[in-house]
């Protein structure tokens, strides 16, 4: 990044921001994630950048997930996290678009598992995995195989790392996907 221009915030700032939000949020450091997003936040407004839908939404959904692992690891007001969590959500279905849905349900899903309701939580994470299948976005959806969705109840992780080591469902191949989910017996 060193070589890059500083006179304004372009592409390159904003893939930077957006790929070590996501290696914090694989490291399993929420507020890190938060913060790093929250950093570049007034850049990438006046940028212009998020007027792309793309960017926006790609934009919405890492700002989103941030929100929600920063909730739990107890930085800043948990209330005003998954307010901004819940916010991001809204915005992602706004966009009324095939690939954005999933995301919103990813987000939706995240929060209600913060907040503790674990049936919002299952009903948005069955709703996220089903409007991933409809997108062709099967490494979303992966996380729960089909067959055995109505027997479990899912709980979003925002952390692949953690839920690879405790879920027999997710995959080394699973990585990247930070709609993972984990069986509990009721």
């Amino acid at each position: 990044m060193s070589a890059w221009s500083y006179d304004g915030y372009s592409v390159q700032h904003w893939q930077a921001m957006v790929m070590e939000a996501f290696i914090e949020l694989y490291a399993g450091d929420g507020a890190r994630a938060f913060d790093r997003v929250q950093k570049d936040e007034r850049a990438a407004k006046r940028s212009f950048l998020l007027l792309g839908q793309f960017v926006r939404g790609t934009h919405g959904y890492i700002r989103g997930i941030a929100a929600v692992a920063a909730s739990q690891a107890g930085a800043g007001s948990r209330t005003e996290r998954l307010a901004e969590a819940r916010k991001m959500a809204l915005k992602l279905e706004k966009e009324q678009m095939a690939w954005t849905a999933p995301l919103a349900a990813i987000v939706s899903a995240g929060a209600s598992s913060a907040e503790g309701d674990g049936q919002s939580a299952a009903a948005s994470l069955e709703r996220a995995i089903e409007l991933a299948l409809a997108a062709d976005m099967s490494l979303y959806a992966a996380a729960a195989p089909a067959s055995s969705r109505s027997a479990r109840r899912l709980v979003v992780v925002c952390s692949p790392r953690r839920t690879i080591s405790k879920s027999r469902t997710a995959s080394a191949d699973d990585l990247d996907v930070l709609a993972c989910v984990r069986r509990h017996r009721t």
